[in-house]
């Protein structure tokens, strides 16, 4: 480039010395010398412009190398960076699998525990039909026989019941006998006992005699009365008890 721009100068000195001499105004050595200055000058600046060009190239050399050498470390991370994504990748891809293999597991056990659980409540669902039912049915077995009970227990007690009257009613019977043939005793006794024996003595001794087995016999009478009404009495206090009780449970 200095070499193309010297030729240039040599070109136009040229050009104008034979301008110069055709012209003859000015003396030429002095006009090649200011030329030769001026050339001296601008050859000064084309140099200082061009050390400062190669200076810039060189900074600019300098820069390329470290854009270059920034631009290879890029790439060598950029490289890195990939390899590291496709390992997280693969990393990744491997824990999704193992995810959805514990997700699959969870879900069947979670769907067997919740199998297991209704299978569990439907056997106490089912355990607590059939007590119930056992429950029912048994309560209603134990109602029949608590009826049943009850009314063998009401009909003893009727029984007894009219037993006891009966027997009340027998009791005062014999008491009745008994004070009418201990008054003809009496009676007896006092004709016996007394002057009047127009009846004959005899047939008095016979009647009072008579009168005295009666009056054995109806005490014997009386004291079974008495015995048996005791005996009623009895039976019907637990028969009265229970029915007390069965009426107070229903």
């Amino acid at each position: 480039m200095k070499t193309v721009f010297v030729l240039c100068i040599c070109f136009q000195l040229c050009l104008a010395i034979g301008f110069r001499s055709d012209s003859g105004e000015i003396s030429n050595q002095e006009w090649i010398k200011e030329q030769l200055e001026n050339i001296t000058k601008k050859l000064e600046e084309v140099e200082k412009q061009n050390a400062d060009v190669i200076s810039n190239q060189e900074g600019m050399k300098v820069q390329l190398q470290t854009m270059t050498k920034k631009l290879e470390e890029l790439e060598k991370q950029n490289a890195d960076v990939i390899s590291n994504q496709e390992e997280i990748k693969e990393q990744l891809y491997k824990s999704m699998k193992e995810l959805e293999a514990i997700t699959e597991y969870i879900i069947g056990m979670l769907v067997l525990s919740i199998a297991v659980m209704l299978i569990a409540i439907g056997l106490a669902v089912y355990n607590l039909w059939t007590t119930y039912r056992n429950s029912e049915r048994r309560k209603s077995e134990n109602l029949a026989k608590l009826n049943e009970l009850k009314e063998d227990l009401e009909n003893k007690k009727e029984y007894l019941e009219n037993k006891k009257k009966n027997l009340g009613q027998q009791l005062k019977e014999v008491e009745i006998n008994m004070k009418k043939n201990k008054d003809e005793l009496l009676q007896v006794e006092g004709k016996i006992t007394g002057e009047d024996t127009s009846d004959g003595k005899d047939e008095l001794l016979r009647r009072k005699e008579h009168l005295l087995n009666y009056q054995w016999k109806l005490d014997d009478e009386k004291k079974a009365c008495e015995r048996q009404l005791l005996d009623t009495e009895k039976a019907l206090e637990p028969i009265e008890i229970k029915l007390s009780k069965i009426r107070k449970g229903n």
